[in-house]
């Protein structure tokens, strides 16, 4: 697995995920992470589809405001609203 940096068409930033294996194309997937944000949980995801055979694209739409604090309760709820 290769993970390469990516500038996305109107300015959003996100992650590609590549197979390695001699592979021109690939199928491919677009991964929206929930409302966390990319983590840990979601790059995993990624692994898991490029294991498989599959590009993928995670894309971060939060880009550099980065995910809301979801600390508590009360900002979740105004996350979400």
């Amino acid at each position: 697995m290769s993970l390469h940096p990516a500038s996305v068409r109107g300015g959003s930033a996100g992650s590609v995920f590549r197979q390695v294996e001699g592979r021109n194309r690939a199928p491919a997937v677009i991964v929206l992470p929930a409302i966390a944000g990319v983590n840990d949980y979601m790059t995993s995801v990624c692994d898991r589809l490029n294991g498989q055979g599959y590009a993928s694209l995670l894309v971060d739409y939060h880009g550099k405001t980065g995910a809301p604090d979801l600390s508590d309760r009360t900002k979740i709820m105004a996350a979400v609203s």
